[in-house]
């Protein structure tokens, strides 16, 4: 008989089923045939993950020249002379929504790629991901005149898909930047609260 401590020593070496002798053949052939059709699953699933990744970058490129055409119309028509001034917002406009589903396009590609290569949830530390979406928006921001300022906080780490993570809090401090007044300040900051 197998002692329970061997037993769990096994599965933490990366065992995922044992058979005690005297074995019954029938049992053995249905443990067998389980294990079989768990790992054509698990193969399914990775091809399935992985088609679906190489549909998204085929969508993505096209999706790309789109937004850079219209980036490029907007910053051609920002930049012409005697515009009015609500015209120029709406070019504007226009060039931060083209750069917010860029944003977005990039994200959902980091995402499917960590989901088809079996990303998990990691812990994250907060202030590093906001100070790599501070760095990405800087530019947006400067172009409306608006300083990103990021305040100090306590040390506060979360759980989740970091493309996923990253996306939220570049939609919200894009937003943030887009809905603020020009030459004004975006406070970013996180705090944590007890459930």
């Amino acid at each position: 008989l197998l002692d329970q401590v061997d037993v769990l020593r096994g599965y933490e070496a990366g065992a995922v089923d044992y058979v005690t002798k005297p074995f019954v053949v029938e049992e053995l052939v249905a443990r067998v045939r389980t294990h079989v059709d768990l790992k054509r699953s698990r193969d399914a699933l990775r091809r399935f993950a992985q088609e679906k990744q190489q549909m998204a970058e085929l969508v993505a490129h096209d999706l790309r020249n789109y937004f850079a055409n219209i980036i490029f119309a907007a910053d051609m028509v920002g930049g012409a002379e005697g515009l009015s001034p609500a015209h120029r917002r709406m070019a504007e406009s226009i060039r931060s929504s083209a750069d917010s589903g860029m944003m977005f396009l990039q994200a959902f590609l980091e995402q499917q790629e960590h989901v088809a290569h079996g990303a998990e949830v990691e812990p994250l530390p907060v202030r590093q991901v906001l100070c790599e979406v501070v760095d990405l928006l800087e530019r947006k921001a400067a172009a409306k005149g608006i300083a990103l300022e990021l305040q100090e906080h306590e040390t506060i780490i979360v759980s989740g898909l970091r493309a996923g993570v990253a996306h939220v809090l570049q939609n919200l401090v894009s937003n943030a930047i887009k809905y603020s007044p020009r030459d004004s300040r975006v406070t970013i900051g996180a705090t944590q609260t007890e459930r």
